[in-house]
């Protein structure tokens, strides 16, 4: 079965370090294969054998062993995952001005994240929500007058992980690749 993980605030301005290459190799000891990372930020694909509650505590098992930080991720099937980016809006990345992005629900999000955002949205906000994504446009260049820009230091905060459209999209390629593993 081919995996997307991705791994949250890791290698951006924090004091939490992880090289791709460490990722790579342990996943790879632990009989991943086809393990490739994109970027520096813990967005990664990868094969294995294991069905999707074994890869679950596999990865959550190896990163307890090697980092000294508790280290939050979201692991997708590839099925999952191109089935929700197959469900984006037509707003979403259309070329209109704003910020396109995809939250990813990490494997401790609360489903009752889902209704506590959309409390939380203004006009400056367009969301979707999948189960395991929330597509999000921000048409005001004015972050500060968004529900995104109110996000940081919350609860639902801690439990997404956020990736720009360019990135969502090469993520998208790469698990759309016509290759047998």
């Amino acid at each position: 079965m081919t995996y997307l993980l991705i791994l949250r605030a890791i290698n951006a301005g924090t004091t939490h370090w992880l090289t791709m290459a460490d990722l790579r190799d342990w996943l790879r000891v632990a009989g991943a294969t086809a393990v490739k990372t994109v970027g520096n930020t813990g967005n990664c694909r990868f094969t294995s054998p294991l069905a999707p509650l074994a890869e679950h505590q596999l990865v959550a098992d190896l990163l307890a062993e090697h980092l000294d930080f508790a280290q939050p991720f979201g692991l997708l099937t590839r099925a999952i995952f191109l089935r929700e980016m197959a469900q984006a809006p037509i707003w979403w990345g259309n070329g209109q001005p704003g910020q396109h992005m995809v939250l990813f629900k990490l494997t401790t999000y609360s489903t009752d994240q889902d209704s506590w955002l959309l409390r939380q949205l203004t006009t400056n906000d367009h969301v979707f929500i999948t189960p395991h994504l929330i597509f999000w446009t921000v048409s005001y260049q004015d972050f500060r007058h968004s529900a995104y820009g109110q996000l940081n230091g919350t609860p639902f905060y801690q439990q997404t992980s956020t990736r720009s459209y360019r990135t969502v999209r090469r993520l998208q390629a790469l698990l759309a690749e016509d290759v047998l593993y």
